[in-house]
């Protein structure tokens, strides 16, 4: 499959951009709550993709069970190398560069979303885990009402259309996620959508509506016959 851009072209659109406080190593409940869906114990060996600035990490480090993380973008992965004893590697999503069946649980938050090939990424989750191996992907939600701020549509006039997509992701529906995931011979064992990361009291006042305008989907996944 021809790539619509290379993998030098992704890293370099992130090593010239500042992401600023979202950078940060703040994990909201939800994220903790998806690590712990994929129910990882002791011996098994673990991938995030996109680790980032590593706000995973901790998650997994008090379950107490092994992680190696894998990142596109240099200074995050340089980042996550000095603050964590992990392995990470730098490499693309797209074309993992691990053996097929290498890990018991494969995790990515935010992340296929930001490639155009959002379903070889979703093949390449389920190559590298092993056969009855969980892979957990959260996407974003075709209804975010963060893509309706004013603030982002004003910001969307500076990028072309490929940049906008790398920036902020594409939206999907359940729909979509499951023709994608059919196509790739994946059963899911677990759907739901879920909240908006709000602070403090916001964000538990606005639960009861996620169910209608939720932030994302939370996906696992595995092998048909597993």
């Amino acid at each position: 499959m021809k790539l619509r851009f290379t993998k030098p072209r992704l890293e370099n659109y992130w090593d010239n951009r500042s992401f600023g406080p979202f950078a940060n190593n703040q994990v909201s409940q939800y994220f903790r709550d998806t690590v712990k869906l994929l129910n990882p114990i002791l011996g098994e060996i673990n991938l995030e993709i996109g680790t980032g600035f590593g706000r995973m990490i901790p998650v997994y480090e008090r379950l107490g069970v092994g992680y190696i993380g894998i990142e596109i973008d240099k200074r995050a992965a340089r980042y996550s190398k000095q603050h964590y004893d992990h392995d990470i590697i730098i490499g693309d999503m797209r074309c993992l560069p691990f053996r097929d069946r290498s890990f018991d649980s494969v995790l990515s938050v935010g992340a296929v979303e930001h490639v155009p090939e959002t379903e070889l990424s979703l093949y390449e989750h389920l190559r590298v885990s092993k056969d009855k191996g969980k892979c957990m992907v959260l996407i974003l939600s075709l209804f975010s009402p963060f893509i309706s701020f004013p603030m982002l549509r004003a910001m969307k006039r500076r990028y072309n259309g490929t940049d906008w997509q790398i920036h902020f992701g594409s939206r999907y529906t359940m729909k979509r996620i499951k023709q994608m995931l059919d196509r790739i011979h994946a059963q899911i064992l677990f759907a739901q959508h879920i909240g908006i990361s709000l602070p403090g009291r916001a964000e538990l006042l606005l639960h009861p509506l996620d169910q209608w305008i939720g932030n994302a989907y939370v996906v696992q996944y595995q092998r048909k016959g597993s």
